[in-house]
């Protein structure tokens, strides 16, 4: 699915208070990374933050969590 979420978070990781993961980390939308549970999630969000950073805006770029309905209600 091509909608831009690499550039994007290409854009937004220019800024030192924006952390966005460089991989997809596909946990609201695959089962078994869902299993892992949040702290699981977390850590996964916060890796490479760097520590002169000390309250960063976190993002995440996974665009199935977009289009696969149980995603939102996960989200929520």
């Amino acid at each position: 699915m091509k909608s831009g979420t690499t550039t994007l978070a290409s854009y937004l990781s220019q800024n030192q208070g924006i952390h966005i993961p460089s991989e997809e980390l596909h946990y609201f939308n695959n089962e078994d990374n869902y299993l892992n549970g949040p702290n699981w999630y977390s850590q996964r969000l916060t890796e490479g933050i760097a520590e002169s950073v000390s309250t960063p805006l976190l993002g995440e770029k996974t665009p199935g969590h977009s289009y696969r309905p149980h995603c939102a209600q996960r989200i929520k």
